[in-house]
């Protein structure tokens, strides 16, 4: 009915319009369509008459349709629904004068109050009912109309997107909360507050990838929309956590919604620490590692973004973690390119980003950002700064040039680099007395700035050509903001063997007095770390702070992780994450290795996480254990990680996801005793029992059966587990 309507209107006015050009609003449509994207100002104006004559033709079915919103009978009601969806949709899409075209109708059904009847509707008992109203609300949520339903609809989205009740209603109402997230910083406190945060985290567990993207979304929104504050409460309610395992997904899109989301929490210094021990950040930089910008928005069909989402991408590329960086410059890559096709790049000089860009660019400790960020100023057009070493001892004055401009301090570069000569060398021990008195910094704020900046670039500067003895390793040990002190450490003489020599308060006061460094709390710990490896006295191997990720560590006296979960990547690693977040949430400590290949290299890191682990949780998904039959060289995942858990004397626990145990002879010898372990059946309906009986596992460990002497290929039961007759491992499905 509608594109019939619009197709009547358009040529009624090519027919009145035309003068032998073809100049009907249909012609207009389809050269707008075929992407020309500028308009003559007579055209524009042409334009702004189609729109109008539109309106006007399309207004009178468009307000049958909504009085009939008041229809008794359900079915009738079910398609006064349908049909003002599909009227809405069909405004949208309609070519260059869609969008105006689309928010003109939806303010009649604002303005007028259809709005707030639709939103009755979602809480209807007909489920139909629901639905369609669900789906007509997400069309309709202009800015305007976003704004009513944030005064009175934010209750009936936040019941309806309960996965709990429905499965079907809550895809919707997660849509729905998704796009209202973006509304206003309120709009995402109200939401919180009203409980829409830990429904949206609840329906992170579904195995509905529609689901998964629609949390992810949400979650991404809700971080870059709801301000400082509301990260702090997305944290207390472990929204790191399940971003973890929709990062983890198969599904790109979901992926890099729940990336975006994590790298802006990462950018918030007063979470970043919980963020890091949830591993979430590791999956960021592999996201961008593993996409292409371009190819990305092929795949998505976006048209980019507006002004207002990439202005929140700058304080991601002012930010010090390495994640943050990638993935902000992941996205501005991709929309460089979108808006050169659009004719819009003036977007990024008006937001302010070129000069953070080409701070990025010229990055010495991140090449993964700085490599995006080159590739979209050159997309631009803009001119690409030099690349600066990461040994800053070796720095020239040319180089401390370089620098100052990229920290927006180019107007002190006469008084570094030409009065002053500062190089390199000079630059790391510059103390902000010498700023003031001997380089003309007299402002004392700009003194603070500059001096903040200094100590980032002593975080990640490159001192292997002055530090011999790698203090520079060991500071970060303590803490990466203290790899800042080390150029102090080694222009004072400090070494391993001379600090093997010395007390605490011998070393407290050398750090103090000849190493300037006043911060009291950095001394202490930095004392505490070394008087701990007492450098000289023992050998490396043997200290008392080594660390169980090291390749080159023994293992350890007693079990220093909980848990660590062995899968199979192929159909494994979506349950392996999922049981990762639910057990960290019990207060397990967790190893889950990000990094395997399927057919790739097993490194030592892997087995010896292992070795320190008190338990293995073993997903056996479909066929996990196949390989390990064929596996003669010992070259499999799976059977090196079971051998290396049997021989560490870890608590095994099988987890079973639609797997059936093979003949028990058909396995490695070394392997045989890991089916007389009791196993858990994975019932996804059912995890939080599933959870349970795991947790009880765990912090509860029995003692494996027996293995079997003899079993034939017919003492398998016909569930899939083996052997129940002689002992073997079976399956308890949660009650």
């Amino acid at each position: 009915m509608w594109k019939k309507l619009l197709t009547k209107a358009s040529n009624t006015m090519g027919s009145s319009t035309s003068t032998g050009n073809k100049s009907s609003v249909d012609g207009t449509f389809q050269r707008c369509k075929s992407g020309t994207s500028r308009q003559s100002p007579n055209r524009r104006g042409n334009l702004r008459g189609d729109l109008g004559s539109l309106v006007r033709r399309a207004e009178g079915p468009y307000r049958e349709r909504l009085q009939s919103l008041d229809a008794q009978n359900p079915d009738e009601l079910v398609i006064a629904l349908k049909e003002l969806r599909q009227i809405v949709h069909d405004a949208w899409t309609q070519p260059s004068v869609g969008h105006e075209l689309a928010l003109t109708l939806l303010e009649i059904m604002g303005e007028e109050g259809f709005l707030h009847r639709i939103l009755e509707f979602l809480d209807s008992d007909h489920e139909e009912i629901q639905t369609e109203a669900a789906r007509l609300v997400e069309l309709s949520l202009s800015y305007n109309n976003r704004t009513r339903v944030a005064k009175n609809g934010l209750d009936k989205l936040v019941r309806l997107a309960d996965v709990r009740a429905s499965e079907t209603l809550g895809d919707c109402g997660l849509a729905l909360l998704e796009r209202m997230f973006k509304h206003s910083e309120a709009t995402c406190s109200r939401i919180v507050q009203l409980g829409g945060l830990e429904v949206v985290l609840y329906a992170c567990r579904s195995e509905s990838e529609v689901i998964k993207k629609h949390c992810a979304k949400a979650l991404a929104n809700c971080a870059m929309y709801g301000g400082r504050k509301l990260q702090k409460q997305m944290v207390k309610l472990n929204s790191h956590q399940w971003l973890f395992t929709l990062a983890f997904s198969k599904d790109v899109t979901t992926c890099y919604y729940a990336s975006l989301a994590t790298a802006f929490l990462l950018a918030n210094r007063e979470v970043e620490d919980a963020i890091l021990t949830s591993g979430a950040n590791k999956l960021v930089e592999k996201f961008v590692i593993s996409n292409d910008p371009d190819e990305f928005a092929m795949k998505e069909r976006t048209l980019g973004r507006g002004r207002e989402w990439i202005e929140k991408l700058v304080p991601l590329l002012l930010s010090q973690r390495r994640e943050a960086q990638c993935m902000a410059a992941f996205q501005l890559a991709m929309e460089a390119t979108l808006k050169l096709r659009q004719d819009r790049v003036h977007d990024f000089y008006e937001i302010g980003i070129i000069n953070p860009l080409k701070r990025v660019a010229s990055s010495i400790e991140n090449e993964g950002a700085a490599n995006l960020a080159i590739r979209a100023l050159q997309t631009i057009g803009e001119d690409i700064p030099p690349k600066l070493r990461q040994d800053v001892y070796s720095w020239s004055t040319n180089d401390v040039q370089t620098w100052l401009h990229l920290i927006g301090f180019e107007n002190f570069g006469c008084s570094f680099c030409k009065e002053n000569r500062v190089d390199g060398e000079l630059l790391l021990t510059l103390t902000e007395r010498e700023l003031e008195r001997d380089l003309g910094m007299t402002n004392g704020v700009s003194r603070k700035r500059f001096m903040r900046e200094l100590a980032l670039l002593k975080e990640v500067a490159d001192y292997s050509s002055c530090d011999p003895d790698n203090l520079a390793d060991e500071l970060r040990k303590v803490g990466p903001e203290y790899a800042q002190h080390t150029f102090n450490l080694v222009h004072a003489g400090i070494s391993k063997p001379l600090i093997a020599t010395l007390t605490p308060d011998q070393l407290n006061t050398i750090l103090k007095e000849d190493c300037a460094i006043d911060n009291g709390v950095h001394r202490i710990n930095i004392v505490e770390k070394f008087t701990a490896i007492g450098f000289a006295s023992k050998p490396e191997s043997e200290r008392d702070g080594a660390d169980i990720d090291s390749p080159t560590s023994e293992e350890p006296e007693r079990k220093m992780l909980d848990v660590v979960i062995s899968y199979r990547r192929s159909n494994g690693s979506q349950l392996a994450s999922l049981l990762k977040v639910h057990l960290q949430l019990r207060g397990f400590k967790v190893y889950l290795d990000l990094d395997r290949q399927e057919n790739g290299h097993l490194n030592d890191r892997l087995l010896g996480q292992i070795r320190a682990a008190k338990n293995a949780v073993l997903v056996l998904s479909e066929g996990a254990l196949d390989g390990c039959i064929v596996d003669e060289d010992n070259t499999d995942w799976i059977h090196r990680e079971i051998a290396t858990a049997l021989a560490a004397s870890c608590n095994i626990v099988p987890v079973l996801f639609n797997f059936k145990w093979p003949p028990m002879e058909q396995l490695p010898e070394d392997i045989r005793k890991v089916c007389c372990y009791n196993g858990i059946k994975w019932i996804h309906d059912y995890q939080d029992a599933c959870v349970d009986k795991l947790e009880r596992f765990l912090r509860q460990p029995a003692k494996p059966k027996q293995l079997p002497t003899e079993c034939s290929v017919s003492d398998a039961g016909s569930n899939g587990q083996p052997y129940a007759s002689c002992s073997g491992a079976h399956a308890i499905t949660p009650s």
